[in-house]
C-alpha cells in the first residue's frame, strides 16, 4: 500500500467527520429556531442539545484528525527545508507488530548517528512504512535524516530517497 494513499484516507476520514459535525450543527440550530417559533424555549432546547452533542463528538474526531495530519506534514516539510541533513547508519529494520492495517504490519527503520561535537550517539526511528525497506536499505548503510538545528529529538527519517530511486511507488 502506498504511504501517500494512506495519508489521503486519513485526511478523508477527518474531512467527512468535520463536514458531518457542521451538518449536525446546522440541523440543530435550524430545528431550534423552528421549534422555538411554534412551541417555545422548553421544547426547542432538546434538539439543540442532541445535535450539539453530535457536533461536539464528530467535530472533535474530525478536527483532531485534520489537525494531527496537518501538523505532521508541516513538521516534515519544515525539517526538510530548514533542518540539518545528517547521514545516519541503518541499525535495524523491524515489523511494528502493534499496528495492523489490512492484515499487514508496517515496518520501521532504526538508525543511529554519533554527534561529532559531543560524541553522543543519537537513535532515530522512521515513520511506519507500508513497504518492505529491506529492498532498499541494508544494515550498515546510510540513510538521510533531517534534524532540527537545536534539537535532535525533532527529526524526520527520509526513507523516500532510495525508494524513489528504486522506482517504488510510495
Amino acid at each position: 500500500m502506498r504511504r501517500g494513499k494512506q495519508i489521503d484516507a486519513v485526511k478523508l476520514v477527518g474531512i467527512v467527520f468535520s463536514v458531518l459535525a457542521v451538518i449536525f450543527l446546522i440541523i440543530g440550530i435550524t430545528a431550534f429556531e423552528a421549534i422555538l417559533k411554534v412551541e417555545g424555549m422548553d421544547e426547542a432546547i432538546f434538539p439543540l442539545l442532541i445535535f450539539g452533542f453530535f457536533f461536539v463528538v464528530f467535530g472533535g474526531i474530525g478536527f483532531t484528525i485534520l489537525g494531527v495530519t496537518a501538523s505532521g506534514e508541516g513538521k516534515k516539510k519544515r525539517l526538510m527545508e530548514n533542518g540539518r541533513l545528517i547521514h545516519a547508519v541503518v541499525e535495524g529494520i523491524e515489523l511494528n507488530t502493534f499496528i495492523t492495517v489490512n492484515d499487514m504490519n508496517p515496518y520501521n527503520v532504526f538508525c543511529g548517528y554519533v554527534d561529532p561535537t559531543t560524541g553522543e550517539k543519537i537513535e532515530f526511528k522512521s515513520n511506519n512504512l507500508y513497504f518492505n525497506p529491506n529492498e532498499f536499505y541494508e544494515i550498515g548503510s546510510y540513510i538521510d535524516v533531517y534534524v532540527d538545528q537545536d534539537n535532535y529529538k525533532k527529526y524526520y527519517v527520509d526513507v523516500r530517497n532510495k525508494a524513489l530511486e528504486g522506482n517504488y511507488n510510495m
